[in-house]
């Protein structure tokens, strides 16, 4: 959050309590707000400082997973987890394409009765193909659905 926004917030708290502050003291609160940080290590510390995701290198690092992420809380170090990222689920835009490719149709000539030649349920999308011919991809509720299922 900007400190406009948080002077802003603080204002409307101060007015709806009948409390009021003067920007001082508003500044004053700020900057004593704890901002999220980051640290690379070597080792974990002993101790950690809140607010503070520290990142571990791996013994044996592998493709994008090179560091483990601690955060210490409640006095103990917390693993949050790994640099790892795993895009095996998404889509690849080739998996995109042919997808569109397999449930899109060309559009018939505009008539009068429709916004050139395009009407549209809330579940369509329009694109134009190499010859500038209008296609639209109708998705399906069970299309998006297949997308989050495991």
């Amino acid at each position: 959050m900007d400190k406009k926004t948080l002077f802003l917030c603080l204002s409307a708290i101060g007015s709806a309590t009948g409390d009021t502050y003067t920007k001082a003291e508003i500044d004053e609160m700020i900057a004593e707000l704890k901002q999220f940080e980051t640290a690379k290590v070597d080792h974990l510390p002993l101790r950690g400082e809140q607010n503070v995701l520290y990142f571990v290198p791996r013994t044996t690092p592998s493709g994008t997973d090179a560091c483990y992420e601690y955060m210490w809380m409640n006095n103990k170090w917390e693993f949050v987890g790994s640099t790892e990222i795993d895009l095996s689920d998404y889509w690849t835009i080739d998996e995109v394409k042919q997808y569109v490719d397999d449930n899109a149709y060309i559009l018939p000539e505009a008539t009068e009765d429709t916004l050139g030649g395009v009407k549209l349920s809330s579940n369509g999308a329009v694109s134009l193909d190499d010859d500038g011919n209008m296609i639209v991809a109708t998705v399906e509720d069970s299309d998006i659905e297949a997308l989050f299922s495991a």
